[in-house]
């Protein structure tokens, strides 16, 4: 994946605006937008004088499917946005979502898009 797309770069209070525990991975999630917390390397020269890195970069997805056998626990088939992809990139790719990395920004962490965020309050105002 690219990370030079400057709508994937999400530097916003989003970390506070999402659901204190990770929603179920089960078919509600099914077609339900996420962001996806990807490390890339850096080969330039940081604005501090430093040399290749890393940084973090959120990219947004929708889940296409999640898997429920034991031996996949915790995983998903990602349809990234197209504005992230390379060329030539697969637009669907599997990965873990794990609980404990629920909304943390860090490689693998996970969240609610920001337009899922209204939808995902008003259900739990429903309870």
């Amino acid at each position: 994946m690219q990370s030079s797309s400057a709508s994937s770069w999400k530097v916003r209070g989003m970390e506070e605006m999402q659901p204190r525990t990770p929603p179920p991975l089960d078919s509600s999630m099914i077609s339900r937008r996420i962001e996806f917390c990807h490390q890339y390397s850096v080969h330039e020269e940081a604005e501090d004088g430093a040399g290749d890195g890393s940084i973090l970069v959120w990219c947004g997805a929708t889940i296409d499917a999640i898997f429920t056998s034991a031996s996949k626990k915790n995983t998903a088939n990602i349809r990234w946005d197209e504005d992230i992809l390379a060329e030539g990139e697969s637009p669907v790719s599997t990965q873990k979502l794990l609980p404990r990395l629920w909304n943390k920004t860090k490689h693998g962490g996970w969240r609610f898009a920001e337009e899922e965020l209204t939808t995902t309050v008003a259900e739990e105002g429903e309870d």
